[in-house]
C-alpha cells in the first residue's frame, strides 16, 4: 500500500520536470525567431531569380558556383543559392539615396558553418559596391565590381504567393491526391 500514496505526488513531480525541462531547453531557441522577425526588412525584400549573371561582359557559363537565387530578408543580409543548392551569407547595405549596394563579408556554406569545419569553402568577398537599378518593383539590376571583376546581375522577384505551402496551407492529413 505504501506505492499507492506516492503514485500521485510522483505523477506531478514528473510533469513539472517535463514542463521545466521544456521550457529550459526550448525557450531560448524559441527568442531567436522573435528577434529576427523584429528586425527591418531589406528595401529589396522578397526572393529573386537570377535571370543572367555577366562577368568581364560574357555570360558565365552555366556551373556549380553560378548564383541561381538571392534572398534579401533582413535589412543588410544577403543570402545567395548557387546552382549546387549550397547557401552563401553576405552583408549587403543599401543607400537608396546613391542607388547602391555594399556586400561585403566572409561567410561559409551553411553545413560547413554549422560544423565548424575548419577546411569547410569560405567565400572571402572583399567589400565591393555595386550600383542597382530597379526597372519596376519586380527586376532589380546590379552593377559594379563584385570580388574585383565587372559584373552585371539581373534578377527577377518571385511571387511566392503561388508557392503551395503558402496557397494551399499545411495539411497534416490529405483527403485526396493533391498532385494527381
Amino acid at each position: 500500500m505504501p506505492d499507492a500514496w506516492t503514485k500521485r505526488p510522483r505523477l506531478i513531480l514528473d510533469a513539472a520536470l517535463a514542463v521545466f525541462a521544456l521550457y529550459f531547453f526550448a525557450g531560448p531557441g524559441l527568442q531567436g525567431p522573435r528577434e529576427r522577425s523584429n528586425r527591418p526588412k531589406s528595401p529589396f525584400y522578397g526572393l529573386y531569380q537570377v535571370e543572367a549573371f555577366r562577368q568581364n561582359g560574357k555570360p558565365l557559363t552555366q556551373n556549380d558556383s553560378n548564383w541561381r537565387q538571392v534572398i534579401f530578408e533582413q535589412k543588410g543580409d544577403m543570402t545567395v543559392l548557387a546552382m549546387d543548392d549550397s547557401m552563401h551569407y553576405y552583408g549587403a547595405d543599401v543607400d537608396a539615396a546613391k542607388n547602391a549596394v555594399t556586400i561585403s563579408g566572409e561567410y561559409a556554406e551553411l553545413p560547413s558553418r554549422l560544423q565548424g569545419d575548419a577546411n569547410s569553402d569560405n567565400r572571402q568577398v572583399p567589400k565591393s559596391i555595386l550600383t542597382y537599378w530597379q526597372a519596376d518593383p519586380d527586376h532589380l539590376e546590379f552593377r559594379g565590381n563584385l570580388a574585383s571583376q565587372p559584373v552585371v546581375i539581373d534578377m527577377r522577384r518571385i511571387d511566392t504567393s503561388k508557392f503551395t505551402l503558402i496557397s494551399r496551407g499545411f495539411h497534416w492529413v490529405e483527403n485526396g491526391g493533391f498532385y494527381r
